[in-house]
């Protein structure tokens, strides 16, 4: 079987969205070390897992990881048939480094925004609307300059006010494809909603997560998924492979409850979102 493997390079972030629990965390703020971030490669080598996506993000901002474009190029010449992905507020992103997300190898980039306008953005994202609206329409354009195929999803963490998710999805749709979040509900109980460019995808109500993710924190601790934002299977890549942790009493135990009583009593309880 396709495997999707979260790296969080980084779990620091400079933005304050406070529906993310980047600013509760207690473990260590850092950057993912080289040492990690190898030894990830080595064990999917050595492991032979067959790798569907990489996704770079879990509980940070990507742009924090000075050697992000790096990695992600290392990722691509080693996994060339592997999609390589993140989400980014693009804040921190230079033109520069917009230039180097071309040439790297990278597949997809998810923009989030979580706002319809200045005012909404700079109180949720704490961030300079200007500053990530120029380095947005520059990567947009240099995206269909280059004619590259290069991915681009913009994001909004929907908050229960339908008129600013219509206003959203009206304000890009033309521009980038466009996801809207609805987190808080477990998506069996809630489906979650997709808006593609113009198209809607409604997600069927599962979660493939627990079956066919490996996340890895920037410790090098591995997590449920990414609302596991502490890891709490309680094991390291740097002394367990990455199938041993992924089948480890951890896991099962948690497939073995949902499959017998849903989510009720787990940490999947009010989940809604699923890279599914």
């Amino acid at each position: 079987m396709k495997y999707r493997i979260m790296i969080e390079t980084t779990n620091i972030c400079n933005a304050s969205c406070p529906f993310c629990s980047n600013h509760l965390l207690k473990r260590k703020k850092m950057i993912m070390s080289n040492d990690i971030f190898e030894i990830i490669i080595r064990r999917i080598i050595e492991e032979k897992i067959d790798i569907e996506k990489f996704i770079l993000h879990l509980n940070g901002e990507p742009f924090t990881d000075p050697n992000l474009i790096e990695r992600v190029s290392r990722l691509k010449k080693t996994f060339p048939e592997a999609l390589i992905s993140f989400t980014t507020n693009l804040s921190l992103a230079s033109k520069d480094t917009i230039d180097q997300i071309f040439m790297c190898g990278l597949d997809a980039i998810t923009v989030s925004l979580n706002a319809i306008d200045e005012k909404q953005y700079n109180e949720i994202m704490g961030l300079d609307y200007k500053n990530t609206m120029m380095k947005l329409d520059y990567l947009i354009e240099r995206n269909s300059e280059l004619n590259k195929k290069l991915n681009i999803s913009v994001s909004l963490v929907e908050k229960g006010n339908k008129e600013d998710v219509d206003i959203f999805v009206d304000k890009y749709k033309n521009k980038a494809d466009v996801r809207i979040l609805h987190m808080g509900n477990w998506i069996g109980s809630d489906n979650e909603v997709e808006y593609i460019g113009n198209r809607v995808i409604v997600s069927k109500n599962s979660c493939a997560d627990l079956n066919e993710q490996i996340c890895i924190l920037s410790n090098g601790d591995f997590a449920i998924c990414c609302f596991d934002s502490e890891g709490s299977v309680g094991l390291n890549v740097k002394n367990h492979s990455l199938l041993a942790a992924f089948n480890s009493k951890t896991y099962t135990d948690l497939r073995k409850k949902l499959s017998m009583n849903g989510t009720k009593g787990t940490i999947c309880e009010t989940c809604s979102f699923s890279y599914s």
